[in-house]
């Protein structure tokens, strides 16, 4: 008999089967999350537990950065009897600083009163409160795409100041023309009284001149005689026609 044939297909022994029973039993997997996640360690799985899972609202699902927070939010956005207080105009926004007992009357003077009095800095993420940190990397705004819109309110605002002025000119420069016109033509009228005399008193006397010597034309033509005496018209004649005498 011949050898025996090689099979095609190895199986695996029996280290690499423990491995990899062992790997499987050590990942950990977080059902909570819209996406099961896995994580390799227990202080990775812990970290995400705390952050995403601790202090979450259970009515929209957002996730707080911590439990004094988590309660800001629910007393802001989901308690309806503070609701009612705030639009009786009482203080309901509350400090984000646990030991501060202070209480404003909308979140703008809060981050004015953050910003002087807890030092936070101006570009904090202030809205944590209404919307969580789902998504977020920091709890800080983007400096830049903050002096971006800051540029482009200043570049609209100075756009619409030079384009109000421009207006107001051109208003000014129509009311001055229309004001210099009547004003001009005045001092023309004024010129032309003052030069009229001149060119007329100038053109008067070449026409009589003129007259004259059409006068003297005319008289010194009349006396001229350019049919000879020997000629005779009309009836005079022989023949009814011109006569003339050799």
């Amino acid at each position: 008999m011949g050898p025996e044939p090689v099979p095609k297909m190895r199986g695996l022994d029996g280290n690499e089967i423990s491995t990899g029973a062992s790997t499987a039993a050590n990942t950990l997997r977080c059902t909570l999350h819209p996406q099961i996640l896995t994580f390799t360690t227990f202080d990775e799985y812990d970290a995400h537990y705390n952050k995403q899972h601790v202090n979450r609202c259970h009515e929209c699902n957002k996730n707080f950065p911590s439990d004094h927070i988590l309660s800001l939010h629910i007393e802001e956005c989901h308690d309806s009897f503070v609701a009612a207080l705030r639009d009786k105009g009482e203080r309901t926004y509350s400090c984000f600083v646990e030991d501060c007992d202070r209480k404003c009357r909308d979140p703008s003077k809060r981050r004015r009163h953050l910003i002087d009095k807890h030092i936070y800095p101006p570009n904090f993420f202030f809205d944590v409160t209404r919307y969580g940190i789902d998504g977020r990397q920091s709890l800080l705004c983007d400096v830049g795409g903050h002096r971006r819109t800051q540029s482009k309110e200043a570049r609209h605002a100075a756009a619409k100041a030079s384009a109000a002025a421009r207006e107001a000119g051109d208003g000014q420069t129509t009311d001055g023309a229309s004001k210099e016109r009547p004003r001009k033509s005045g001092v023309n009228k004024d010129d032309t009284r003052a030069k009229d005399p001149e060119p007329h008193v100038a053109h008067s006397a070449p026409s009589k001149d003129v007259e004259m010597e059409m006068d003297s034309l005319s008289s010194g033509m009349s006396s001229l005689k350019l049919v000879p005496r020997s000629i005779s018209f009309g009836r005079g004649g022989r023949r009814g026609g011109f006569t003339r005498t050799y």
